[in-house]
């Protein structure tokens, strides 16, 4: 089967969206905590993919997402071990309470596929766009009051953005839903802020 251009492109992004969470893995390992990760920037990204799995699989999207989405959520799972593993699930109490809040809610959803499934869709993508569309402001605040970016992967951010530009073009080609291509929108912007920070406020203990 031959690929559309589009379709490559979408190919791309979504590898990009995998592989970025590694540099971030790495250094949470070689310092051995995800503490250079705000705790509300992890529960909004582990929201955000827990829904967006339940949205593409609802939705008709296209053989990449439903391959490639199910990968990434698996990576930020590894991010959220790391956050409860080196720095301990009794750091804090509200956030254990606020991902098992999500997790259950999410769990909660599926009893309403069966008879209301694009509703459920509906409101998977559009939750998961706003989860993915706050995340970054408590990373941003947190860069601005510790003044570093110890912690935080340069390259977590970059790649991330690199992702969003294939597949925004992608995207808008393949007219895929308005959430998807909004996020995209949504991360380069963020970006442009983080790649101030990291200017501004380098990574130092």
């Amino acid at each position: 089967m031959v690929l559309s251009f589009s379709m490559i492109l979408i190919w791309v992004s979504l590898l990009l969206y995998s592989g970025s969470f590694i540099p971030q893995i790495v250094v949470n390992y070689q310092i051995k905590s995800a503490r250079g990760i705000s705790d509300m920037f992890i529960w909004c990204y582990c929201t955000g993919y827990w829904l967006m799995l339940l949205y593409v699989f609802l939705q008709p999207f296209a053989y990449p997402y439903l391959i490639m989405v199910p990968i990434e959520t698996g990576f930020m799972m590894v991010l959220l071990g790391q956050r409860l593993y080196y720095d301990g699930l009794k750091k804090s109490q509200g956030f254990n309470l606020a991902i098992v809040g999500s997790f259950a809610a999410i769990l909660g959803m599926l009893y309403f596929v069966p008879v209301h499934q694009q509703l459920v869709a509906n409101i998977a993508g559009w939750i998961s766009f706003m989860a993915f569309a706050i995340n970054p402001v408590p990373q941003l605040i947190k860069i601005f009051r510790t003044k570093t970016t110890f912690g935080f992967s340069f390259w977590f951010a970059s790649l991330t953005a690199a992702a969003q530009v294939f597949e925004l073009v992608g995207g808008v080609i393949e007219c895929v839903p308005i959430p998807t291509l909004a996020m995209a929108v949504r991360g380069l912007i963020v970006y442009v802020f983080y790649w101030i920070f990291f200017a501004k406020y380098p990574a130092k203990r």
